[in-house]
């Protein structure tokens, strides 16, 4: 596993300018920054892509090539987080693709620094709450429920645990979504069926949300203090999460 304190960051700006701001930022700091490339379009992305997935952060300010840049993020199935900037705050900013930070421009060190502790606190809490996926399959997951039975109607039926999205309460009932977004009822209280699930694969993310890892697709933040999931399949109303 790789040393949590350390961070791969990618930068895409729009000319040497910036990208020159930003490494000379990265190199005073006293964060562990490696720096995997300095961009400057979003096609070269996709050569480094090529190489490597392994991305912990995105520094994305060349606006013109936003539309590049999503189909590449989805494309690959990017999940890291985006800091994006632009020249003005009231700017049609139409994308928030993995977005967890805004920066204006003309960019300033301290609020480049301050993103990159936001970051990491992010970071922090999704290693301390959901674990990592290594960890899930290095983890004896012996005597860990493999199906649950469920009924719809007046009809019982089998789920094995690997095709379940999540798990939620709604109105003291216990339900099942599955990865086609079929819906069953459980007679089960959440607590305890946290019990018979991986750790590793299944998180309480709120009183509310039991789910797979692997059906989280991205976050964001969505002020100071809190975090949305995005879950596929898209449950009936936001799942946020706290980041303090």
């Amino acid at each position: 596993m790789r040393d949590m304190g350390s961070m791969k960051i990618v930068v895409i700006e729009n000319d040497d300018f910036h990208l020159n701001f930003f490494e000379t930022v990265f190199k005073r700091s006293r964060f562990d920054i490696s720096i995997v490339a300095l961009l400057t379009n979003a096609v070269l992305l996709k050569d480094v892509l090529r190489t490597t997935l392994e991305i912990d952060l995105i520094f994305f300010g060349r606006l013109e090539d936003i539309d590049i840049f999503s189909q590449l993020v989805l494309e690959n199935n990017l999940t890291c987080p985006v800091i994006y900037s632009q020249g003005n705050e009231k700017a049609d900013f139409h994308s928030n693709i993995n977005m967890i930070g805004l920066l204006l421009k003309p960019l300033k060190e301290e609020n480049i620094l301050k993103e990159i502790k936001k970051y990491i606190k992010i970071r922090e809490y999704f290693f301390n709450q959901f674990g990592s996926v290594l960890a899930s399959y290095q983890k004896n997951t012996e005597g860990k429920r493999a199906r649950f039975i469920v009924r719809k109607g007046q009809e019982s039926s089998i789920v094995k645990t690997e095709d379940i999205a999540y798990f939620y309460n709604e109105n003291r009932l216990t339900y099942i979504v599955d990865c086609k977004s079929n819906k069953f009822f459980l007679d089960e209280p959440l607590v305890k069926i946290q019990e018979l699930l991986d750790p590793g694969t299944f998180f309480r993310v709120s009183r509310k949300y039991l789910i797979n890892i692997n059906s989280i697709k991205r976050f964001r933040t969505v002020d100071k203090n809190k975090i949305q999931l995005v879950v596929d399949p898209e449950p009936s109303e936001a799942v946020l999460v706290s980041s303090s």
